[in-house]
């Protein structure tokens, strides 16, 4: 029996759209398989093909049967493609008219029963925090979560990391990125990792373009005084600036992985 060498994506479509009997049979022929496979499904699932897959994966952890698998749920990844309608239009210039606006709140149910969830990673995190209050509740009121990866992160994304508690490990990328170093205050005493990724069209490889002074300003982290991480050991930036001295002060544990230095 080959069954622990399927993956994940198989695993998903066995285990959340057999019908019962078909379950029942399949927990009778592998009855030690079975909830081995189970919990290796449920303990960090990561949708990439549409929004139809998370709607099935709540529907599975939130029934009579799927409950009791909920504790083993620690962590959730929703790609890009997650956000998106099955059939949504492919046109860039129409990427939002496509996305799936009751993604959020569905989210929101699945974060707020799985209490030893510690770690999410979202892709359009703005649009689903925009149409989704709910899951900005449930995000900041979880206290368990301590990874957080925001792609397209914006205002609410930032508002959403520095509500949240206990954060260890933070992964962020935005047109905006000089005020994180405000954001993550919060979470000065517990982080450990972060990395910071500026997606401004206009910024350079190398942290500013020539001769550009609104960009390279765009670009500068800004390093309130009274503002310290003592316990960050990897800081990863990438096309952002941070002064030696500047960095040194506010991260005196860390190596600077990737950095992008000014003249």
């Amino acid at each position: 029996m080959k069954f622990l060498q399927l993956n994940e994506d198989i695993l998903a479509v066995i285990l959340l759209f057999v019908d019962n009997s078909s379950a029942k049979q399949l927990s009778v022929t592998c009855q030690a398989l079975f909830p081995l496979a189970t919990c290796h499904l449920v303990r960090a699932p990561a949708f990439a093909l549409h929004s139809d897959q998370v709607r099935a994966f709540k529907r599975f952890l939130l029934s009579d049967r799927g409950r009791i698998w909920i504790p083993y749920l620690r962590r959730i990844a929703i790609s890009s493609e997650a956000c998106h309608k099955p059939r949504g239009l492919g046109s860039a210039e129409f990427l939002y008219a496509s996305l799936d606006y009751g993604l959020p709140s569905v989210l929101a149910e699945i974060i707020e029963e799985a209490r030893n969830l510690a770690r999410i990673e979202l892709s359009y995190t703005e649009h689903l925090l925009v149409h989704g209050p709910r899951l900005r509740r449930a995000l900041v009121n979880h206290g368990g979560i301590e990874s957080v990866t925001f792609s397209d992160a914006g205002l609410l994304a930032k508002r959403t990391l520095s509500g949240m508690s206990r954060l260890r490990s933070v992964s962020l990328s935005t047109t905006y990125p000089s005020d994180v170093v405000t954001v993550l205050a919060p979470h000065a005493s517990t982080l450990r990792s972060i990395l910071i990724v500026n997606t401004n069209p206009r910024a350079s490889a190398t942290g500013y373009e020539e001769d550009a002074e609104k960009t390279r300003a765009e670009e500068t982290i800004e390093v309130p005084q009274d503002i310290s991480f003592p316990n960050v050991t990897e800081m990863w930036m990438y096309r952002l600036c941070m002064s030696d001295e500047d960095f040194a002060r506010v991260f005196p544990k860390a190596r600077r992985c990737i950095a992008c230095q000014p003249a």
